[in-house]
C-alpha cells in the first residue's frame, strides 16, 4: 500500500468517526444540554488518564518491536501479559480513590469507569498490534467502527430515557465492538516469550511511557483542568470545540502511517531515506489544518451553532485549538521520527518538555485568563516542544523543511478564505430561502473544493502525490 494512500485512508477513517461523533453529539447536546455533556466529558477524561496506567508506555514499545524485522510473535504475547498486569493494578487504584473521583465528577460512576477502562485498554492493544504489523489502514478503521457502534447504542438508549448512563453504556459497546472486529485482522502466532522479550519491551517503555502521557496531556489536560475551575456547561462547550477541531487532524494519520516504515529503515541503518520521509511528513501535516484555521476564523461560530444556541460562545476557543493542533502536528511528526530511529531517551526529553509546559501553562492561564487560557496554554506548550524536538532530530537525521510547500498551502488557504469571505458578505446582506445550517454546510464544502483546486494549481509536489496515490488500495 502506498504511504499516501495509507495516510489518507487513516485520516478518512478518523474523519468518518468524527462526523459520526459530531452527529451524535448534536443529538446529545440538543436533548441533554451542555451541562450533562460536560459531566460526560469529565468521565471520558478520567478514563483517558486512567488508561495511561493500563499502558505505561507499553503500546509504543510494542508497536516499535512488532514493526522491526525478525520474529515478533513473542513480543505480542509479552505485551498482552504486561498490559493485563498494568490494567489490574490501575483498577485497584480506581477502587481505592472512588470517593475522590465521585467528588470531582459529581456522580458515582466507578463501576462504569472500570468497565470503560478495560474496554479502552483492550482496544489500545488491538490498535497497537495492527499498526506494528503494518496494517495501519485497519487500525485507522477502528475509530469509525467504534463511533458507529457507540453512536447507534447511545442514541437508542437516550431515546429510551437512559440519559447519561445510556451514553456511558453506549461508549463501552462501541469500544468493544471495534476491538473485536480489529482483533480479527491481527496475525496471531503464539510463541511463549522469554525473559529478554519482556526486558526489551520494558527497556523501551521506560522512556516511551511519557509519550503516552504526552498524548493525553495535549488532548485531555485542558479539559481536566477546566473541571476544577469552570462549570460543567463550559466544559461541554469547550469539548464541543475540541470535537470540531479534531476533524482536521490529518497529521496524526501521517505519523501513524509513516512510523512503521521509518522504524524498519532505522533497523537497516537507512537514515537517508528516513530524512526524505521526515520532509514528506512535514510537507503534508498541515494539509487540512492550515485551511481549517482560515475556515474556523470565518465559519467557526456557525459550525458550533449546530450543537445548540449556547455553543458559539466557544468560537475563540475553537480557533486557538485548531492553531494548537497545527503546531502540535509538526511536533508529533518530529517526535515520531525520534522514536522510529530508536532514540526513546530523546523522545522522553521532548515529551517531558511538552508535558511540564502544558500542565504549568494550563493551570496558570486558566486561573488568570479563564477557560480560554486552556487553549492558549496548549498552543504555547506545543510551540515550545516543537523547538526542543527539532533540535534533537536535526542532530541525528539530515532532512529539509519544505518551506515552499508550506507557503503554497498557505496561499491556497488564502484563496479559499477570500472566496468564503466574499460569499459571506453576500449572504449577510441578502435574505436567502435556505436555512443557516444548509448555508454553513455549503460554505464548508465550497471551501474544501476551492482549497483543493488552488493547491493542485499551485503545487507540483501535491499534484505528484495525488497522481501517485490514485490507484486502488492493495
Amino acid at each position: 500500500m502506498r504511504l499516501g494512500q495509507t495516510s489518507f485512508f487513516h485520516y478518512a477513517s478518523n474523519l468518518i468517526a468524527s462526523l459520526l461523533g459530531f452527529a451524535a453529539t448534536i443529538y446529545f447536546t440538543q436533548l441533554l444540554g451542555p451541562e450533562v455533556f460536560g459531566t460526560y466529558s469529565l468521565i471520558i477524561v478520567v478514563v483517558a488518564w486512567l488508561e495511561f496506567g493500563g499502558e505505561l508506555g507499553m503500546t509504543a514499545a510494542l508497536k516499535k518491536r512488532l514493526s522491526e524485522r525478525g520474529d515478533s510473535a513473542p513480543f505480542l504475547v509479552a505485551g498482552a501479559v504486561s498490559m493485563s498486569i498494568f490494567f489490574a493494578a490501575t483498577a485497584l487504584i480506581v477502587i481505592a480513590v472512588a470517593p475522590q473521583l465521585t467528588s470531582y465528577i459529581g456522580i458515582d460512576a466507578t463501576a462504569l469507569i472500570l468497565v470503560l477502562l478495560g474496554a479502552k485498554v483492550l482496544q489500545s492493544f488491538v490498535r497497537t498490534v495492527l499498526e506494528g504489523q503494518h496494517k495501519v489502514h485497519f487500525a485507522g478503521a477502528l475509530e469509525p467502527l467504534q463511533r458507529f457502534g457507540q453512536s447507534a447504542v447511545q442514541i437508542g438508549l437516550l431515546a429510551a430515557g437512559f440519559g447519561l448512563t445510556g451514553m456511558l453504556i453506549g461508549a463501552v459497546a462501541g469500544i468493544v465492538f471495534s476491538a473485536i472486529l480489529g482483533g480479527m485482522k491481527i496475525h496471531l502466532s503464539y510463541v511463549p516469550p522469554a525473559r529478554e522479550h519482556f526486558k526489551s519491551l520494558l527497556s523501551f517503555a521506560q522512556f516511551s511511557w511519557l509519550d503516552s502521557l504526552r498524548g493525553r496531556s495535549f488532548t485531555w489536560m485542558d479539559i481536566f483542568v477546566l473541571g476544577f475551575f469552570v462549570p460543567s456547561a463550559l466544559v461541554g462547550i469547550y469539548n464541543a470545540a475540541w470535537n470540531v477541531a479534531s476533524f482536521l487532524a490529518f497529521g496524526n494519520a501521517v505519523a501513524s502511517s509513516f512510523f512503521p516504515e521509518m522504524s524498519e529503515m532505522s533497523s537497516k541503518g537507512d537514515f537517508d531515506q528516513i530524512g526524505g520521509l521526515i520532509s514528506d511528513t512535514l510537507a503534508f501535516t498541515g494539509l487540512f489544518l492550515i485551511p481549517g484555521l482560515v475556515g474556523t476564523l470565518l465559519l467557526g461560530d456557525r459550525i458550533l451553532l449546530f450543537y445548540g444556541p449556547e455553543f458559539p460562545t466557544g468560537h475563540s476557543a475553537l480557533i486557538l485549538l485548531v492553531a494548537a493542533l497545527l503546531v502540535n502536528g509538526y511536533f508529533k511528526q518530529l517526535l515520531t521520527a525520534l522514536t522510529a530511529v530508536n532514540r526513546p531517551e530523546l523522545a522522553f526529553r521532548s515529551n517531558a518538555a511538552f508535558i511540564s509546559a502544558n500542565i504549568g501553562l494550563n493551570v496558570l492561564l486558566v486561573w488568570q485568563l479563564g477557560w480560554l487560557g486552556a487553549a492558549v496554554g496548549s498552543l504555547i506548550a506545543s510551540a515550545f516542544a516543537l523547538g526542543v524536538t527539532y533540535r534533537y532530530i536535526d542532530d541525528i537525521v539530515s532532512f529539509s523543511i519544505p518551506y515552499h510547500e508550506l507557503l503554497r498551502q498557505v496561499g491556497a488557504a488564502a484563496v479559499m478564505g477570500g472566496v468564503i469571505w466574499t460569499i459571506l458578505l453576500s449572504v449577510e446582506s441578502t435574505t436567502l430561502p435556505l436555512p443557516s445550517y444548509v448555508v454553513t454546510v455549503l460554505l464548508v464544502g465550497l471551501g474544501a473544493i476551492t482549497f483543493f483546486i488552488s493547491l493542485v494549481t499551485f503545487s507540483p509536489r501535491f499534484r505528484r502525490v495525488v497522481r501517485d496515490n490514485v490507484a486502488p488500495l492493495r
